[in-house]
């Protein structure tokens, strides 16, 4: 195990990350969040019904909870490589848990924009 400044804060950060995001995602995949403005999925289409609000946050729940483990297990591969030797490796690590993110909204987003509402049938 490497003990390195880069590597434990590196390693430990993702893995925290990681672990937000997983718990960010376990009350929305089991339909706990109510309509609200400050936590869910809240692009436009979640609020057309209540239906909708919870279908859509309990799909961006899964894509949350799934992207976590690759997250979370770059985290810990960073206490075993030498951070410091290769800096390349350190810098996609340190931007990955952005790039994550972005995927997540642009798959969960994807997902809202196919959304069928009964509105809408």
């Amino acid at each position: 195990m490497i003990t390195s400044p880069a590597n434990l804060i590196l390693g430990g950060t993702l893995v925290f990350i990681a672990t937000v995001f997983l718990l960010l995602a376990i009350p929305l995949i089991r339909r706990r969040v109510k309509v609200n403005y400050l936590y869910g999925i809240r692009f436009k289409k979640s609020y057309s019904s209540d239906e909708a609000w919870y279908d859509i946050n309990e799909y961006g729940g899964k894509v949350l909870a799934i992207s976590s483990v690759p997250m979370f297990i770059l985290g810990l591969l960073c206490f075993f490589v030498d951070l410091e030797a290769n800096q390349t490796i350190t810098l996609i690590i340190a931007f990955s848990p952005a790039v994550v993110a972005v995927a997540c909204a642009l798959y969960i987003w994807r997902y809202t924009a196919a959304y069928i509402t009964d509105s809408q049938h």
